[in-house]
């Protein structure tokens, strides 16, 4: 799933990313590189954009965003890669699942990307959303 403002993002790289913010289509596609990940957009023909596998470019998001709407705080982790000039701000789900175990599909992403699940850097962010 993707994660917050990642539409914004990219717009701001001059990629479409309008698709991902319409009910049911929240996802995107992540290729592992050996020296970049890719974003892909489900049914693209190629990726959107590029960021480079730089040391330091993973982290783990702890994201507490509010829902006005419903007057609720919700809590989940996002997998970030930032090279200092792109990014990508993701929920990994490997299966689409009525209730997917995403503590062990992050593990399995960082594991991915080649980073020890209990070695990444951790960040806390507080955001909002209407």
């Amino acid at each position: 799933m993707i994660g917050k403002n990642m539409a914004g993002l990219a717009r701001s790289y001059g990629a479409s990313g309008d698709d991902w913010v319409k009910p049911n289509r929240g996802l995107m596609v992540l290729a592992v590189r050996r020296n970049n990940v890719e974003v892909w957009g489900v049914g693209d023909a190629r990726p959107r954009w590029r960021v480079r596998r730089v040391p330091g470019a993973v982290s783990v998001v702890s994201t507490e965003f509010r829902v006005q709407s419903v007057n609720q705080t919700f809590e989940r982790e996002e997998l970030w890669v930032d090279d200092g000039e792109r990014s990508v701000r993701i929920v990994p789900l490997y299966a689409m699942k009525w209730k997917p175990d995403v503590r062990a599909d992050l593990e399995r992403a960082l594991r991915d990307l080649g980073i020890a699940p209990e070695v990444v850097r951790r960040k806390n962010r507080i955001e909002s959303v209407a």
